[in-house]
């Protein structure tokens, strides 16, 4: 047919026309003047619950570079709010972002640590527990820091004492006679070589300070009780023959009190924590389990060796 009939052939070039009054970034802003640091740095925080495990450990090294340049004092919010923030992500599943918050946390003050030491220590005790031996690990690793950092707050804080040793036993393998007879496993613990002389150093280390007084454990100071044992007779004791310095000294008789909860108690006295940890079985059982790991020999035994020497020694001293 001729190309009357089909009509003209047609182009299959086409004019690249594109027109549209605007341009749409949904990731970017352009704006003439750059963000100040306080807006980035609330960026950074908001950031912290993404989905993507590259994001939240690129926002943490951010934090972690301001603070370690930077006094807290600068942040958008209080450290306690920045720490809440931070608590989740010790179960993180990405290791990276449990690394890079490892370096994060001793640049946080002290006095907000130790009273937020609650919910920290409730998110590592869960890691403690959890399937993941990383977790595991890494929990471990924060708990020692934060023995380092408010060992005192650490053993006193409510649950702080009886859960966590519930979860040293629960972790090592080593029941309790009453919590045998519940839902825990006296099988052996799943943790072997290294992570088992992590555990028990952290161990070790945990009841030092829940079981020796802080003269021993170098948390109080050592020059002013060293003046005062230098005093003599009547001024020597002089504190057993004042007021008790905290509030409701006679508490733990329970005399008018409803039924306690003694495994979420707050355990501030050192001769509470003894008894607790006499009475309900994990002084037994962390021996016992002791002398099955000593007996293995190598670094394994030799930390069980030490853990038993401490729990002997601290059971043994005068409050």
């Amino acid at each position: 047919m001729s190309e009357e009939q089909w009509g003209p052939r047609r182009s299959r070039i086409r004019k690249p026309i594109f027109k549209s009054p605007t341009i749409s970034l949904p990731t970017q802003s352009l704006q003439p003047t750059a963000p100040s640091a306080q807006s980035q740095l609330t960026h950074h925080i908001s950031l912290l619950k993404s989905h993507s495990g590259a994001q939240r450990q690129e926002h943490l090294a951010a934090l972690t570079s301001y603070l370690s340049n930077q006094p807290t004092s600068s942040l958008p919010e209080p450290p306690s709010v920045l720490l809440e923030r931070l608590n989740p992500l010790i179960l993180d599943p990405d290791n990276r972002v449990r690394g890079q918050l490892l370096k994060i946390f001793p640049l946080l003050p002290v006095q907000h640590v130790g009273d937020g030491i609650g919910n920290l220590l409730l998110r590592i005790r869960a890691g403690m527990t959890h399937l993941s031996p990383d977790i595991r690990s890494t929990s471990l690793d924060l708990l020692a820091w934060t023995l380092s950092a408010v060992p005192l707050r650490l053993v006193s804080c409510a649950g702080g004492w009886v859960k966590t040793l519930k979860s040293f036993s629960a972790v090592l393998g080593w029941p309790t006679q009453a919590s045998a007879k519940g839902d825990w496993s006296s099988k052996a613990s799943t943790f072997t070589g290294p992570h088992t002389v992590k555990t028990l150093n952290v161990l070790a280390t945990f009841l030092r300070h829940g079981l020796l007084p802080p003269s021993v454990t170098g948390t109080t100071n050592s020059a002013s009780e060293q003046r005062r044992y230098n005093f003599p007779f009547p001024l020597r004791n002089t504190e057993a023959h004042m007021l008790p310095p905290r509030s409701n000294a006679y508490g733990h008789l329970n005399l008018f009190g409803a039924p306690r909860d003694e495994k979420g108690e707050m355990y501030e006295d050192l001769g509470d924590r003894r008894r607790v940890f006499r009475g309900m079985g994990y002084e037994a059982a962390i021996l016992r389990g002791m002398e099955a790991m000593r007996k293995e020999g190598g670094e394994v035994g030799r930390a069980a060796g030490g853990l038993g020497k401490l729990v002997r020694d601290g059971m043994a001293l005068e409050p």
